[in-house]
């Protein structure tokens, strides 16, 4: 099914230029631009430059396409067909989408309430002090005693994480014939102080000796500024003090940690700019280290600043972080991209989640599985006393059947039961007839606008996640002996569902082929793409009723909403608006996967990574431009964002393991390349809602078999069906032995294992 990209075009037509602010001699508009994307404007230096690029980049095809304006073979779901053995390579190579630019990651630490943003050009940006004022901190390079700092070019830096996973950013870039790279990561001066340690390193790449300037520029952030410029000058004047930037009434701003350079602070048409000189021989390199408290910081802690050793705190710093990310459930798998990633985005959630506003419950629900309890426990508590937050409510009946936690529940049970009665009686102002015959909203929740943008209407979203917390809450109060309250709910509940799958029947708009399930029963119009605009109907789609357990993935009516919002509503498998808010798909590849779709959730998995999130620091935006990569030019743009964060988290757990009622699946949406010959998977400590499951799966397949080691829940039996997928040039399952006898009951990709009760050896043949 191809999709067409006037959704795109219009969006491009409609929006401003990100690089309005930037000088006309960095602009450079190609071919493609003029032929298909207006607005689309890439800084290059020059059309040579350009063409090399793409060269490099992209295959013949696809800069033929490009070049001709012709995106129509791309802007689709899916291939016409899926490559069974699809990877990140293919998924990126086939098509001429760029990665997200410009990122924007946060450093911090575990349960601070303060991080920091490293822009793409290397910049600072702190928190919010009680003055409202925010720092942000330029740094920028000269050589020669003459020479003149500038803003850099983001495209010309590269950046990544410490180890490739930890929350700390390595920036690289080189201008007359200076390199410079800069490490930052945080670090707890005490138990209340973060700051952040910065390390530059300056390297003189020419044949001869020269002065080389590293400069910082004070300057004060606001929201929506382009970071291609200075921003404004710093609100405070400012004097160098020994080694200590000091505001007038003596609080510490930053500190230089290397002793015996050369600084002075320039004062210049407003704007505080410090610079540091080095000389460097022909080829040398020299570090300047600094540290900057996260807040202004008084006098008495001078010497706590001074003492700072950048080696020190950056052991310190990669000890926490392997333990925090290596504490709970570990899911080890051999394609480097994803492990960092996912290793990353944990490590960005424990940052980030506490002071979050972006679905909260989603979250929570994340980090529960992947074992991190207590911060779900700290999130829950803030959020289960919005009693008319139906995820809410969702979230912590999911966090109680994964954790069994009688005295958590018994304490949230007052919540619990407020939040449920909270949706009965929003239910109960919906349940009038119109002229003695139900509406079609009957029982449902009330109008609302479930996200930013989305209409005021009835949602199959919103009434998905009100019944599945209700439902929940039904079965966990029974087990603390709140019996009257549990039947009570679960005759709610029981309603509820049917009032559902009564309006859901009768809104099914039966006058096109297949027929159209709406994202709500007054929404029943023919569908398009400019009705998936409006409605937002690949975000909110009604898919959603799968997960809910409303829906069976296999029921005819998800296979109508998937294949409308496949024809419209996707590009490269994720959610397409006037933009891609890629981490919506979850709904919809939670159902592909359970309907035996594994090839588009592949595509779909490695999709997300690809134009989900930065390729180096795996940093995730809310929503970007799939053929620009934009998600705009400012330093605040919605980006870490915790809800995307926890998709990602999500995807790669239900690659790994899924619940689908009583059954448990293992590695139903692993990519065929994680088991070539030589590959290993592992899952530590992973919980399920039959409890904690261990696994490890070792291919030989060029020697003929899999090998898989099952450690099984024991709170729970659950039916369990192993999904084994080497590369498809091996052929498919031809035998199985478990421990060590031959077993019978299996297909070509999986085995299904039934109850089993204790550690278990599977062999597959190929």
């Amino acid at each position: 099914m191809q999709r067409s990209g006037e959704t795109f075009v219009a969006a491009a037509k409609a929006k401003q230029d990100p690089w309005a602010n930037v000088s006309p001699e960095l602009k450079f508009v190609d071919q493609y631009t003029a032929a298909c994307y207006p607005t689309f404007v890439c800084i290059k230096q020059s059309i040579k430059r350009r063409i090399f690029i793409l060269a490099v980049v992209l295959s013949a095809a696809v800069t033929g396409a490009i070049a001709s304006g012709d995106m129509s073979a791309y802007l689709r779901a899916y291939p016409e067909r899926i490559s069974e053995d699809t990877c990140f390579e293919s998924v990126v190579g086939s098509q001429p989408f760029p990665p997200l630019k410009y990122a924007a990651p946060v450093i911090g630490w575990k349960n601070h309430p303060d991080s920091i943003r490293v822009v793409q050009t290397g910049a600072l940006v702190f928190p919010q002090q009680n003055d409202g004022t925010r720092l942000y901190l330029t740094p920028m390079t000269s050589l020669g005693p003459d020479g003149k700092p500038a803003v850099f070019n983001p495209d010309q830096i590269i950046q990544k994480l410490i180890d490739g996973y930890m929350p700390g950013v390595q920036s690289f870039w080189t201008k007359d014939g200076l390199h410079t790279s800069q490490t930052v990561f945080c670090s707890m001066l005490d138990s209340n102080t973060l700051a952040a340690v910065c390390r530059f390193t300056l390297t003189n790449q020419s044949g001869q000796a020269n002065q080389a300037s590293l400069w910082l520029d004070f300057g004060l952030a606001k929201a929506g500024h382009n970071m291609n410029q200075l921003p404004q000058p710093y609100s405070k004047e400012l004097a160098l003090d020994s080694s200590f930037i000091v505001e007038p009434e003596g609080n510490i701003l930053a500190c230089i940690i290397t002793k015996g350079l050369d600084a002075s602070l320039y004062s210049q048409q407003e704007r505080k700019q410090l610079r540091i000189n080095v000389n460097l021989s022909a080829r040398e390199s020299k570090s300047i280290d600094l540290v900057i408290p996260c807040s202004p910081q008084p006098q008495n802690k001078r010497e706590t600043l001074r003492r700072v050793k950048v080696d020190e705190r950056l052991g310190l710093f990669r000890r926490f972080w392997r333990y925090e990310l290596d504490r709970n459930t570990q899911f080890i798998v051999p394609e480097k991209r994803i492990q960092d990633s996912y290793r990353a985005i944990i490590a960005s959630n424990l940052i980030l989640m506490h002071g979050s506003k972006s679905n909260p419950a989603v979250t929570a629900r994340a980090m529960d599985r992947l074992g991190y309890y207590e911060e779900s426990k700290q999130l829950l508590a803030r959020i289960l006393p919005e009693h008319d937050n139906h995820l809410s409510l969702w979230a912590a009946t999911q966090h109680y059947l994964l954790t069994k936690n009688q005295n958590w529940l018994r304490k949230a049970a007052p919540d619990i039961v407020k939040s449920a009665e909270w949706i009965a009686k929003e239910r109960a102002k919906t349940k009038t007839l119109e002229n003695d015959i139900k509406p079609a909203h009957y029982g449902l929740i009330p109008e609302s606008s479930p996200f930013d943008g989305s209409r005021k209407d009835y949602w199959y979203w919103t009434d998905a996640f009100c019944y599945a917390g209700l439902m929940s809450a039904a079965d966990v109060l029974s087990e603390i002996g709140l019996d009257a309250d549990s039947a009570r709910l679960a005759h709610e509940a029981e309603d509820y569902r049917k009032c559902i799958l009564e309006s859901v029947e009768h809104s099914i708009n039966t006058n096109c082929t297949p027929p159209f399930l709406p994202p709500g029963p007054y929404m029943s119009e023919t569908p398009s793409a400019d009705y998936m605009v409006a409605t937002g109907y690949p975000v909110l789609s009604p898919v959603c009723l799968v997960e809910a357990g409303i829906l069976d993935a296999k029921d005819q009516k998800v296979h109508y909403a998937n294949y409308w919002t496949e024809k419209f509503g996707l590009c490269s498998g994720l959610c397409a608006l006037e933009e891609i808010h890629p981490h919506y798909i979850y709904n919809q590849a939670l159902s592909q996967l359970l309907r035996g779709e594994t090839d588009k959730f592949v595509w779909t998995f490695y999709s997300l990574f690809a134009y989900g999130q930065s390729r180096t620091t795996y940093t995730t935006a809310s929503r970007n431009n799939i053929i620009t990569g934009y998600t705009g030019s400012a330093w605040d743009e919605s980006q870490p964002d915790t809800y995307s964060n926890s998709r990602v988290l999500d995807m790669l757990r239900i690659a790994l393991l899924v619940e689908d009622g009583s059954t448990l699946h293992l590695l139903p949406g692993t990519p065929r390349r994680w088991l070539s010959d030589g590959k290993q998977i592992e899952i530590k400590k992973a919980p399920t809602y039959f409890g904690e499951v261990n696994l490890t799966a070792v291919s030989s397949v060029k020697s003929g078999d899999v090998r898989i080691t099952i450690d099984p829940p024991v709170k729970e039996t659950a039916e369990i069906i192993l999904h084994v997928r080497p590369p498809v040039r091996y052929g498919y399952i031809r035998e199985v032995t478990v421990n060590g006898k031959p077993w019978k009951d299996f297909k070509k990709q999986s085995v299904n294992l039934g109850k089993i009760s204790g550690k278990t050896e599977v062999i597959c043949s190929f």
